[in-house]
């Protein structure tokens, strides 16, 4: 086949697993769009994989579409666009988007991000992409986001609209250009404290083994010795119990008959 665009929007299409294959020998698709279309997660992972020439791909208002995963782009070596606006995308797995080497534009505006991990792109994507697309999701405006505001000072059009986006995880819907995070904030508190919890929790475990471990060995030993001590507590309350010494007026009482009062004294 010699089609190089596709333009599969405001369909009601339902796709199945027999549709599976519907693009596998289209290897000349250069742009496919795919919007409001019902699929499956899994289905998406599969259909994709035989496109090595693709340039543009957009994927967009796919309810089911909620979340980004490491199998979904493998073998688009030559993708610069990627649209994956106004989905229900809530997690981008790490990685997800190590495979497009030539990516140069990535949307992902009007999701349900409440973070982005820098482990979801790839090192190498920093070098040739010009544009982020991540406005019109609902931040948690937290220290996970530190290094994209932090990586847009650096290029300041590398999120475009990014700063006009509210934070949702309070009541004044901060915008994200307001919201102060700092390293001293951000990477060395959490980090000490990640250490001191850690250390904490092994040195308890640690702790717990040892004591185990000391006590299984000397077993029979502190069996022996919790014997003695038994038998000495034993002793100790049996001389507590035995009745007080009486002091008496006499050595001694004897008993007599008067026929035999000249033997007594």
């Amino acid at each position: 086949s010699s089609l190089e665009v596709l333009w599969m929007n405001n369909n009601p299409i339902i796709l199945k697993d027999k549709h599976k294959d519907m693009f596998r020998n289209i290897h000349s698709l250069r742009e496919l769009r795919l919007a409001t279309i019902t699929t499956t997660i899994e289905l998406i992972e599969y259909m994709f994989s035989n496109l090595t020439n693709l340039r543009v791909l957009h994927l967009e208002n796919i309810q089911r579409l909620t979340r980004i995963t490491t199998e979904m782009f493998k073998g688009l070596h030559n993708l610069t666009h990627l649209s994956l606006f106004n989905n229900n995308i809530r997690y981008i797995m790490p990685y997800s988007f190590a495979s497009l080497t030539h990516l140069t534009s990535l949307d992902l505006r009007e999701n349900l991000l409440r973070s982005v991990f820098r482990d979801s792109f790839a090192f190498h994507l920093w070098t040739h992409v010009d544009a982020i697309y991540l406005g019109q999701n609902p931040f948690d405006c937290s220290c996970k986001l530190f290094w994209v505001l932090d990586l847009a000072k650096e290029r300041k059009n590398l999120f475009p609209g990014l700063n006009d986006s509210h934070c949702h995880n309070d009541e004044t819907e901060l915008q994200l250009k307001d919201l102060s995070l700092t390293h001293k904030k951000c990477l060395r508190k959490p980090f000490s404290e990640k250490l001191y919890t850690s250390a904490t929790v092994s040195g308890f475990s640690y702790a717990i083994v040892f004591i185990f471990s000391a006590v299984y060995h000397y077993r029979w030993s502190l069996r022996l010795k919790l014997f003695h001590l038994g038998n000495w507590w034993r002793m100790q309350h049996r001389r507590s119990d035995k009745q007080p010494r009486c002091d008496y007026t006499f050595d001694a009482f004897v008993c007599y008959n008067t026929q035999d009062s000249k033997w007594v004294m």
